[in-house]
């Protein structure tokens, strides 16, 4: 069974480890339906997935990367996913810089005025990267934000936002010329916005500001069941829409 683990490990490997053993467990049910086999466990075979794949790969995630299952749309579709791969500098540093991106999702960052959402995540991204930085913008067509490009960094300086957002704008012919971009209150990043689009109005993410007040309650030592009540919805939250003008010192 390891070698019915390895190939398809190997074959592609933007398949999830756990994936590709549970096609293998039911392909060799579907082979052997009479039979009494002997399997590698689940936790067990995904280690050997992932060995297999770091043999194949030199431990090189940008080979990974840079593969044609990952590359591509689809195994059906050549239509390109893998929209950069780029090293820039900060400083004496080189840096590296990955975006990923479904064309017909990147096409709707050319509209003008367009909405547009930031947001980074840090717990699933894939080593060396640090964040995982999603653009996403409004579709006016059905009223909701979807996810228009991936950008894998490896760093959070406010160089380094300003280059990933560089690279997004090259993908759309620099035609992304947002009227809003939502985003939270992390200084590099709002200005390398205010520096790549000097007339956008920013505004802060009140998911993240409510998250920002909780802390800052928790530190005051506020009970739970108060701060549980101001961040109920129509507390604090609706001081987002009162002109600040008649908010009260």
């Amino acid at each position: 069974m390891r070698s019915e683990l390895q190939k398809p490990g190997i074959a592609n490997l933007s398949l999830p480890p756990s994936l590709v053993w549970e096609q293998v467990m039911a392909s060799l049910h579907e082979a052997h339906p009479n039979a009494t086999l002997q399997t590698i466990a689940r936790l067990p075979s995904i280690a050997i997935i992932k060995y297999a794949r770091t043999q194949a790969t030199g431990s090189d995630a940008f080979r990974a990367i840079e593969s044609s299952p990952t590359r591509n749309v689809a195994e059906n579709d050549p239509r390109p996913f893998l929209q950069f791969s780029v090293v820039h500098t900060i400083g004496c540093g080189l840096h590296r810089g990955v975006g990923f991106g479904h064309p017909e999702l990147i096409r709707l960052l050319r509209y003008s005025n367009a909405a547009i959402y930031i947001d980074g995540t840090f717990k699933m991204v894939p080593a060396p990267f640090r964040q995982c930085l999603i653009v996403m913008v409004k579709d006016l067509g059905v009223d909701v934000y979807v996810p228009a490009m991936y950008v894998l960094m490896d760093s959070k300086h406010q160089d380094a936002y300003w280059n990933a957002l560089n690279f997004v704008i090259i993908q759309t012919g620099r035609l992304l010329e947002p009227a809003t971009v939502t985003c939270d209150f992390e200084r590099g990043l709002m200005n390398a916005v205010i520096e790549q689009f000097p007339l956008v109005k920013i505004m802060g993410c009140l998911f993240h500001w409510k998250q920002a007040l909780r802390r800052k309650m928790v530190e005051l030592r506020i009970p739970q069941d108060q701060i549980a009540a101001a961040l109920s919805s129509g507390m604090v939250d609706v001081l987002t829409i009162i002109p600040v003008a008649e908010i009260a010192d």
